[in-house]
This record gives structure tokens, sequence and C-alpha cells, in this order.
């Protein structure tokens, strides 16, 4: 009796392993390209590529069918998944890969932004004991934010003056996406008073001050330069180096994005040219 029972217990034993043999542990964490975990969502998996030339099976006896669609699998609140399938290595026949796509849960609200549509990720071979697909899901993540057009955001108008303009905020960088927000700023000058006496010319330059989101520390990039000639003419200054276009930058996440002035005197200026700056930052 004694050896009957270990005989069915080895039998068993070993039927559990040859099963295991056949699934591979899956697990994936399910975030947007902004971070956004894809929270109590679905991932489902899709056996191809068809045409199969028989149906699909895994080595048991008898064989075990393999259904054409895996899923789908519930994520938790952090967008994670964890769970068997069946392994491309044991399936006959030979070859097959899953393509797993992901939907975001209709019925629960998101952290951030709206909901976007499903995605899928690239056909994938899935074996071994144990395997994790994340960086397969992030590249074809989609947003679960939405941008609807471009935002102006204009600082206080700062006064009209003959000094530089130590750097002075304009937005603070949201926090999402982590990697960052891109901006435009660009901008004009204008003279209110004539300059006196003036044998040279006045140059202002326009400053963009941030922090990139490779760098320690914020640093200062030049927008675009304007020249007063000599006293100068009432109304807009000319621009003498860049275009109005402006300049594109990326700030760091949590950071601020500022502008700052360098005014230089002409020679002989006594006062020099008033001037009064109006910039521009636009998010893109």
């Amino acid at each position: 009796m004694f050896r009957k029972i270990f005989c069915l217990i080895l039998f068993l034993a070993l039927a559990s392993c040859a099963l295991a043999q056949n699934y591979t542990a899956v697990t994936a964490t399910v975030t947007d390209p902004n971070g956004i975990p894809y929270a109590n969502g679905t991932i489902m998996f899709t056996l191809g590529p068809l045409p199969f030339s028989s149906p699909p099976t895994l080595p048991t006896t008898p064989p075990t069918p393999v259904p054409g669609t895996w899923g789908p699998f519930g994520l938790s609140a952090a967008g994670l998944f964890s769970g068997v399938v069946p392994s491309n290595a044991s399936i006959t026949p030979a070859s097959t890969q899953w393509t797993p796509t992901v939907c975001p849960n209709p019925n629960v609200a998101l952290p951030f932004g709206t909901q976007s549509g499903c995605f899928s990720g690239a056909a994938t071979t899935i074996s071994g004991s144990s395997q994790d697909i994340s960086a397969v899901l992030a590249l074809a993540s989609v947003a679960l934010t939405q941008k609807t057009n471009i935002g102006r955001i204009y600082n206080t108008l700062p006064a009209a003056g003959t000094s530089s303009i130590t750097a002075t905020t304009m937005v603070t960088a949201p926090t999402i996406p982590a990697g960052g927000t891109s901006y435009r700023l660009s901008g004009y000058v204008s003279q209110t008073i004539l300059g006196t006496s003036c044998t040279g010319n006045s140059t202002i330059v326009l400053n963009a001050v941030f922090q990139d989101p490779n760098a320690a520390s914020a640093q200062t990039q030049a927008v675009a330069t304007f020249s007063v000639t000599t006293n100068g003419t009432l109304g807009i200054v000319p621009m003498t180096t860049n275009t109005d276009s402006g300049l594109v930058i990326r700030a760091k996440a949590g950071t601020a994005v500022q502008y700052s002035t360098t005014f230089t005197p002409g020679s002989a200026c006594s006062p020099a040219p008033t001037v009064q700056v109006y910039p521009l930052l636009e998010v893109m």
C-alpha cells in the first residue's frame, strides 16, 4: 500500500512539473509615456501568426488545445499584471508568438487626464519559467492625457527701464509628464523714451533661464538680441539676431521657466534709451 501511495504522489508531482513547463509566469508594469499607470485596466494575449498549419496544442496526454486569445486579465491600481501564459516553446505548431493588448478600464477614473483607447505591443515569444514584458508594452503605450490646444502664458509686464531684468518666473513646469515639458519663448522690445547723447548703439538680449531635464541646475540661453541705434526711435526695436519664431526649450518637471534680459547701453548715453520687453511663453 505504501508503495502505491508513493508512486501516486510521484506521478502527480511529475505531472505537475510537466504542466508547469508548458506555461510561463508573465509579469508587466503598464504605464503611459508620462508614467501614468493603466490603473485597473485589462491585458489580453492573442496567438499568432495566422493561419496555423494545425490547431495549437500543448504536449500533454491528450494534447491540450490552446485558445487563440488568452485573457483578458485585470491590472492592479498601479498597472501591474502577473499571470501564466502558455509557453510558445511548448506550443505546436512551432514559431508562434503572443501579442499583448492593453485597454484602460472605462469604469474607473484615472488619476490624471482623460482615458484613451487600447494599444497592442509587438508580437513576442513568451517562454521559460518567467518573463517580464514591461519594455514591450512601453514601446507601444498610448498617453492617458490629451492636449487640446497650445496654451499661452504671459508674465506680469515689467516696467520700462534702462537696465537689465533679473530672472523672472513665467511658469513652473508641471510634474507630469515626468520627462519635462516643451516651451517656446519669444518676444519683442519697444522703445518708450529716446536716449540722449548716445554715440553708440544700445543692445537688449532676451534670455531663457531654465533647467534642461539632463542638467543639474538652471542655465541661461539667449533667445534674441535687439539693437537701438544711437538715441533710437520710439516703438518697436529691431531684432538683430535670431528670428521671431523664438527658442524651443524643454524644462525639467517641477522647475521654474524664467526669462531675463541683458541691457547694454550705448557709448556716451546720458541717459540710455528707455525700453520695455514683451516676453511670450508658449506651451508646446
